[in-house]
């Protein structure tokens, strides 16, 4: 069975404050867009957390998975990838528990969310038999579109950020064309400028909320890559050791705060040994 594992609040040189929550099964993280709240998957089922008051009520339940929690930008859905209907379909629900959830994006083969852009558009990965995991975008008008489509696995792909009313201007995610998993970010939506940014492997990029870093995981680190106005990177560089906290290349094991200066990650139990990065490239 699983360790229990707990929630915890690491800021820029790894420094861990614990929160106040019971031990669980936490596997994945989602900050809401105020910094406020967190979604949280435990086993099957995702909860929504007070951050504030400590508090936490659960989202979905049953038998079926419930993955990948992403939040709307206005803060008022959660969007998650379900096999309840069967294959993997992305669905939409209420933040507040209003009601019940609703399907998004109903395709063939296997859907995840990961992002929602300001003007509504969702970044989401497609599991296809012949060409492995691929980057597409769902526009508010319901039109799927590919975003990269290659016979490698493009994953965990996240839109840079962006004001209302101007679109992200890159996209970044893991591929594993080199032979490895490696991070890279793609101009969007045109997808002509292409730029490797890890250099020693990577998994799990995410932009910090004011678009002036970009984030991923690489072995025992937590690396930090700065982005310039002009639209160049940096060298990457480290920012503190990550082994005693779960991360999953497939899932969402980390969360940035709005002002960048914590991660909200998962700390391994005590009686976790030492996990390494299994990356699987042949879906779920």
């Amino acid at each position: 069975n699983p360790s229990r594992t707990s929630l915890v609040w690491v800021d820029r040189d790894g420094r861990v404050e614990p929160l106040r929550n019971e031990p669980a099964v936490y596997q994945e993280v989602s900050i809401s867009p105020d910094g406020a709240k967190a979604v949280v998957r435990q086993g099957l089922n995702l909860w929504m957390n007070d951050l504030e008051r400590g508090t936490h009520s659960p989202l979905t339940s049953g038998n079926d998975s419930n993955i990948l929690p992403v939040w709307s930008r206005d803060g008022r859905q959660i969007l998650f990838g379900s096999n309840r209907g069967g294959d993997w379909d992305i669905y939409s629900q209420p933040a507040d528990g209003s009601g019940s959830a609703e399907v998004l994006l109903d395709r063939p083969f296997d859907q995840f969310p990961y992002e929602v852009s300001p003007d509504g558009t969702l970044l989401y990965v497609e599991v296809q038999p012949t060409t492995g995991r691929d980057l597409w975008t769902l526009s508010p008008d319901g039109k799927a579109e590919p975003f990269r489509v290659t016979r490698w696995n493009e994953i965990a792909a996240r839109f840079s950020p962006a004001r209302e009313g101007t679109p992200p201007r890159w996209i970044a995610y893991a591929s594993d064309e080199s032979g490895r998993s490696e991070i890279y970010v793609q101009s969007y939506p045109d997808g002509e400028h292409r730029v490797p940014v890890s250099t020693g492997g990577g998994v799990r990029p995410m932009w910090s909320p004011d678009g002036k870093e970009l984030y991923y995981v690489a072995g025992d680190a937590m690396m930090a890559v700065a982005v310039q106005p002009n639209g160049t990177f940096g060298a990457p560089r480290r920012l503190f050791d990550r082994s005693s906290f779960l991360v999953n290349d497939r899932f969402q094991s980390y969360s940035v705060t709005p002002d960048a200066r914590r991660f909200l990650m998962i700390k391994l139990g005590a009686d976790s040994a030492p996990r390494q990065l299994h990356v699987i490239l042949n879906g779920f």
